[in-house]
């Protein structure tokens, strides 16, 4: 504890101890006087022994409760870890339900292998006993597809004369819709508030808001030319369908006999015909 010193030095060498205090053991017989001269004559092996050996906190102080936070991610990776191993049948289906199966092997073939990472109308496990389809899962850890997927995925079965009544759907089917249900619900209401709350801004600080507005616009030439030409199209879609509200009125003006006439002249004529 005093650094290198020489090796006639009389300083003691330092020696890590596990009990705080080697001296308060009460068979030794000493007083506490001595514990007192043992932290006097040691004071920084005294204050390394408190965190090696930390004294118990008091009665009345509680330990601190750990706060836990839901994560879909989270969630969803734990699930994928459990149920997508080694040695497991997996399926992908191709945009035309075309079905293809294999056995993972990872880091060597997986979902992704099928088509080479190509889009995908379902994946998942698989599972078949003497030639019947007795197991699905939606779970696939590359694509990751909806429960909407697997859905129209069971329908394209169904219309292929394959029995899916007695196939017991998988847990994990559970777990993804509520997934599903929570992201959904969640982001609804974070887009509910951001709607009130611009709504507020906005009626209380209009000018505010419409500098704001115009701040977060991009001010690039690209940008700029965009809304050009965004606002021309507009305008040509406006005149597009006034033309044709005119020409549907003049239609139907020509049905009724009636011919209009330009401002300042008679007002038109109506011929009626009665059969």
């Amino acid at each position: 504890m005093y650094g290198i010193v020489p090796i006639d030095d009389p300083a003691p060498p330092y020696r890590p101890m596990l009990d705080p205090n080697p001296y308060a053991d009460s068979a030794s017989g000493l007083t506490s006087s001595t514990s007192t001269s043992y932290a006097e004559s040691n004071p920084e092996q005294h204050r390394a022994d408190k965190y090696i050996n930390p004294p118990p906190p008091p009665p009345d102080q509680h330990d601190m409760k750990k706060v836990k936070q839901f994560s879909v991610t989270t969630t969803l990776n734990k699930l994928l870890r459990k149920a997508v191993k080694d040695g497991t049948w997996i399926f992908v289906a191709d945009t035309s339900f075309r079905l293809y199966i294999g056995i993972k092997q990872a880091g060597a073939f997986q979902h992704s292998s099928f088509l080479q990472g190509a889009r995908i109308s379902a994946g998942g496990l698989i599972g078949i006993k003497e030639g019947k389809l007795n197991f699905l899962s939606p779970l696939s850890g590359h694509y990751r597809p909806p429960t909407s997927n697997f859905r129209a995925f069971m329908r394209s079965l169904k219309a292929e004369g394959v029995d899916v009544g007695h196939v017991p759907m998988s847990k994990a089917y559970a777990v993804l819709l509520g997934l599903e249900t929570y992201t959904k619900t969640r982001r609804v209401g974070k887009d509910l508030v951001h709607k009130m709350i611009h709504g507020k801004n906005k009626t209380i600080h209009p000018k505010e808001m419409k500098r704001k507005k115009e701040e977060e616009k991009d001010t690039s030439k690209s940008a700029q030319k965009e809304r050009q030409v965004v606002a021309e199209g507009k305008r040509q879609a406006e005149a597009e369908k006034q033309a044709h509200v005119e020409e549907t009125a003049m239609k139907a003006l020509e049905k009724l006999h009636i011919v209009p006439t330009a401002a300042g002249q008679d007002s038109p004529k109506r011929t009626v015909t009665y059969l």
